[in-house]
């Protein structure tokens, strides 16, 4: 089928049928002038002088309502002018202090006289807003059964319509579906816009397929069917022409296998031949091989291997490598020789060897016994620098433990010993020294904290040491430790004559703002707050106790 075809069919299928349309009418709503009010022909200017009217009644309510606030402009400007210049010094400006006081109370007096006339003009007109907004949702409440009822009739034949449509959309991808499937059978395939058989040469319009009508569809179909069935006849005659063919060549082939499988038959039987001799004088050669190697093994030659050369042999301290390969295919003349040289060799080495590892030991001997002696003064050995160390005193180990003859080592150990002695007397004298000086920071209430190298006075941080207590210079620290703590008292001191001076000040205050009747209730109330001495005799007791109800009675009427 060619394009030219397609063109064809395509206007073909443009006679089918329309389908029938389902037409709805509305109905029309019955209006009368009541339903609206603003229009015709000069409405927009009936709307403009509405509006200007209202614009003017609003500007003339504004202007009164301006001139009933009490506070104009000119008295705001006289007030910023009068009070933003005041200013309080400090605590101890009282006059200052009552000035800004009775600014702010006038200045918030007017502001509250404002905010007292803005809701008296506002309530008017939030009366006026709420009759406005309850009218219109009492008219958009009568209106909505109206509007309910209309959706829902118009509803109805919405879903109806869209009912009918999804049916038919359906009834067309079911037809689609059974035309694509049977399409798909005779070997097509869909291609962009096209199913396609490249075989037949034939294509396919895909909406072509979807919406040409049933009698246009079975004649198409029917066209294609009749030259596929045709098409596939052929195929099977060729394929079956393909395997008679193909039978003929396998007939022949397993003549060929057979005449091939005998060959190699006879061709195993000879490699298996040749390998059994193969085998026998490998194992002669081997025997020989192992013979000799044994030799050199119980001299101490061992097999190693250097770049490409696969079979070397070398004795551990005999300077000499043998190639065994060598060794192995030589005459035995050569090979005893070669033996008798290499023994005179190994035994050399041997004794060579032997001298050394006595040396060694020696050697190790004097190192243990030389770490025993420094680890018994009190050494420790430090691996990181690889010495005995103690405080200052540093042995090290490659250079002295080691190498020292041994006259000059036992001068080392006296300076050692010497040494270590003078270093524990030291610390000795140090913990004395600084017990006693702990002793005397305490005495003037300083302690001492060694982990931090802290004096620390009632709490808090005196002095930081630089070095610890035992060793710094005592006169000059307690000088210093005495006078911070001096200064430190006198800042207490001051601290505390400052708060007493401020709540003297403060209950001075208190009472100068009192009336009689309260400076009389506190004078009474610091009476009563007064232990009551207890008298001996019963004149005294009574005349206390009298004085007590007295006070009592003052203070309750």
């Amino acid at each position: 089928m060619t394009d030219t075809k397609v063109k064809a069919t395509a206007k073909k299928g443009s006679k089918k049928e329309k389908p029938e349309t389902i037409i709805i009418q509305q109905p029309q709503a019955d209006t009368v002038d009541a339903d609206a009010p603003f229009e015709g022909d000069n409405s927009e200017e009936v709307s403009l002088e509405l509006q200007q009217q209202r614009d003017a009644a609003l500007e003339e309510k504004l202007e009164v309502a301006k001139k009933k606030f009490d506070t104009p402009d000119k008295w705001i400007a006289d007030a910023k002018k009068k009070y933003l210049k005041l200013k309080i010094s400090d605590v101890e400006d009282k006059e200052g202090y009552e000035s800004v006081k009775m600014a702010l109370a006038t200045v918030k007096g007017k502001k509250s006289s404002v905010e007292n006339i803005r809701k008296e003009l506002n309530s008017d007109a939030l009366k006026y807003q709420r009759a406005v907004n309850a009218e219109a949702k009492r008219i958009e409440e009568s209106l909505m059964p109206i509007i309910e009822h209309l959706q829902q009739e118009k509803k109805v034949i919405d879903d109806k319509k869209e009912e009918i449509k999804k049916q038919k959309e359906i009834e067309k991808n079911r037809v689609y579906l059974e035309r694509s499937s049977a399409f798909i059978k005779m070997g097509f395939v869909l291609q962009g816009d096209f199913f396609v058989n490249e075989e037949l040469g034939e294509r396919m319009l895909d909406m072509q397929l979807r919406d040409m009508d049933e009698e246009w569809y079975n004649d198409e179909y029917a066209k294609i069917h009749e030259i596929v069935e045709e098409r596939r006849l052929k195929k099977e005659q060729d394929e079956e022409s393909a395997r008679q063919a193909q039978l003929k060549l396998q007939q022949e082939a397993d003549e060929l296998r057979k005449k091939a499988e005998e060959l190699e038959k006879q061709q195993k039987q000879m490699e298996e031949q040749n390998r059994k001799m193969q085998e026998q004088l490998d194992k002669m050669n081997n025997a020989r091989k192992e013979a000799r190697l044994s030799v050199f093994s119980s001299m101490g030659f061992v097999k190693k291997d250097l770049l490409s050369k696969e079979a070397i042999l070398s004795c551990e301290g005999v300077d000499v490598n043998l190639d065994s390969e060598e060794l192995f295919t030589c005459e035995d003349e050569v090979f005893n020789k070669r033996v008798s040289e290499c023994k005179s060799l190994v035994d050399e080495a041997r004794s060579k060897k032997a001298s050394i590892e006595e040396g060694k030991a020696a050697a190790a001997a004097r190192i243990s016994s030389r770490c025993a002696q420094l680890s018994e003064i009190g050494l420790v050995f430090k691996p990181a620098v690889n010495a005995y160390v103690y405080e200052g005193i540093n042995v090290d180990n490659a250079t002295e433990i080691c190498l020292l003859p041994t006259a000059e080592w036992d001068a080392l150990i006296i300076k050692v010993k010497e040494r270590y002695e003078a270093i524990q007397t030291e610390k000795k004298e140090a913990a004395i020294r600084l017990e006693e000086r702990i002793k005397e920071l305490s005495s003037i209430g300083v302690s001492y904290l060694a982990s931090t190298l802290e004096l620390m006075y009632a709490g808090e941080l005196l002095i930081h040491l630089s070095k610890p207590l035992e060793h710094g210079n005592w006169d000059l620290l307690m000088a210093t430790a005495k006078s911070k703590i001096e200064e430190k008292v006198k800042a207490a001191n001051d601290e505390a004559a400052r708060k007493k001076k401020d709540a003297d000040d403060k209950r001075t205050e208190e009472l100068a703002a009192m009336s009689d009747k309260e400076l009389l209730s506190d004078y009474l109330s610091r009476i009563q707050a007064v232990e009551k001495p207890v008298m001996k005799t019963a004149k005294y007791k009574k005349l206390v106790n009298g004085f007590s109800e007295f006070v009592t009675n003052m203070k309750g009427g």
